[in-house]
């Protein structure tokens, strides 16, 4: 059995809830990795959202946006906002090697699992699902 975007999908959220789920301290080396982490995560999150995802074949937007597309538009600015904000907090974050934080160890398997999925998306193997754009980092 192929895999499909979904499964990449589910084995991100997987992550991101293992990473939610690190109550313990975090100390400065871990923390500017988690940072650096957050910042990859969103990115990729953030470029989702801006390509976009639609069934091939969808219909063009209507010259006068809808409700539901304004809502997109500013689910896209948004992120894209976060992004930003975060990827500055990571350049201004004390930048050590890699300590191996757990956090940051599943925020980095959650960021692999969408890139996974974009690449599956970009080789036309997933076929229901179809996404304009790069997906770099």
């Amino acid at each position: 059995m192929n895999p499909n975007l979904g499964d990449f999908l589910t084995v991100s959220g997987q992550s991101i809830t293992a990473a939610e789920g690190y109550r313990g301290r975090l100390r400065p080396a871990g923390h500017a990795e988690v940072i650096a982490e957050l910042d990859r995560l969103l990115t990729i999150i953030a470029r989702y959202a801006c390509d976009g995802m639609q069934p091939s074949g969808a219909a063009a937007t209507s010259p006068v946006p809808t409700r539901q597309e304004l809502t997109t538009i500013g689910i896209r600015l948004t992120l894209l906002h976060a992004a930003q904000s975060m990827h500055h907090a990571a350049q201004t974050a004390d930048n050590r090697a890699s300590a191996g934080h757990p956090a940051a160890v599943d925020l980095r398997a959650a960021s692999d699992a969408l890139l996974a999925g974009s690449d599956l998306i970009h080789t036309g193997v997933s076929g229901s699902q179809h996404m304009d754009g790069a997906f770099d980092t």
